[in-house]
């Protein structure tokens, strides 16, 4: 992912499990919309610490990486 200036790049995203009030702000703000993207979205942006905006531009296919490792997290759980 690259800013639009092409200043910032990022080549890969850093991922670890996500601690207790991390999984509450994904919580809240899936509780504010009918899609879990935008939790999940930020869930990757606390994490990583990648800006919302770069990550809005993330490819998909990345982004459902992401989604699986973190959800991965809550199987292990349950």
């Amino acid at each position: 992912m690259e800013s639009n200036d092409g200043k910032t790049r990022y080549e890969t995203i850093t991922l670890k499990e996500p601690v207790l009030i991390q999984v509450e702000q994904f919580y809240a703000e899936q509780a504010k919309s009918s899609s879990s993207l935008p939790a999940m979205r930020l869930l990757i942006v606390l994490i990583s610490g990648i800006l919302i905006v770069k990550l809005r531009k993330c490819l998909l296919q990345i982004f459902n990486h992401c989604k699986d490792y973190l959800m991965s997290f809550w199987l292990s759980v349950f």
